[in-house]
């Protein structure tokens, strides 16, 4: 797992996204439980990709202060 996609994942969890699985490639799956389930794709380099529900709603771009 890279760094950025660590970093990506770990701001996904702290808004309460939950990791549903690996593909081979090292792409991990992510969803957020609601009445309208988000869920969406972090590759590797760090990208997302949204497969459902409104994922703009979400400020997982924003850099936590370190």
């Amino acid at each position: 797992m890279s760094d950025k996609q660590q970093e990506v994942l770990k701001k996904f969890k702290s808004l309460g996204f939950t990791e549903m699985g690996r593909l081979k490639n090292g792409n991990v799956f992510v969803e957020l439980k609601s009445n309208e389930p988000v869920r969406a794709v972090v590759a590797l380099d760090g990208t997302v990709t949204p497969l459902s529900g409104d994922l703009s709603r979400y400020d997982w771009k924003s850099r936590g202060s370190k």
